[in-house]
């Protein structure tokens, strides 16, 4: 049912790697997104995949290609070991790497709670029948009810 209702919105449920600066943290997380299906990542499938960087000052860019699963995982941990390693940090300030998840994210998110409680009532844009769409809520709102959560994804726009 979440894929039929992602669909109806206009949207491909896909599972996508964030990373980002925040003050001197990098922050990462991988989670279930809605993803427009016009965008480029809702047209990934099977062994594609493709990588979008936002930079300050490179704008946009993409990488898109065939991965192939440990190999490409592989291959992006050493390059993220290697910005992280001490001779880089000769060069760049230190930087803290946590996993935070979304918790400084504010977002809208598709939602299947378990129970529609007070909380789900409030921060309810539409209501999808058993599914929710959010009004902008910040990922450490989220994670304060994930017990109540069967299903959550956030949405991209």
């Amino acid at each position: 049912d979440i894929i039929l209702v992602a669909s109806l919105l206009g949207y491909k449920v896909k599972y996508v790697s964030t990373s980002y600066f925040n003050q001197s943290q990098i922050n990462m997380m991988v989670e279930p997104v809605l993803v427009k299906n016009t965008d480029v990542f809702a047209s990934t499938e099977n062994k594609y995949g493709i990588i979008r960087y936002y930079g300050i000052y490179s704008d946009v860019s993409a990488f898109y290609g065939k991965n192939d699963g440990d190999v490409i995982a592989n291959a992006i941990i050493l390059d993220i070991k290697r910005v992280l390693s001490d001779y880089r940090q000769k060069f760049m300030p230190r930087y803290s790497h946590i996993v935070n998840g979304n918790r400084h994210l504010v977002s809208r998110y598709l939602i299947k709670p378990k129970i529609m409680n007070d909380f789900f009532k409030n921060i309810q844009e539409k209501n999808l029948d058993k599914i929710i769409v959010s009004s902008p809520i910040s990922g450490e709102a989220l994670l304060e009810h994930k017990n109540e959560i069967q299903f959550y994804a956030r949405i991209i726009d």
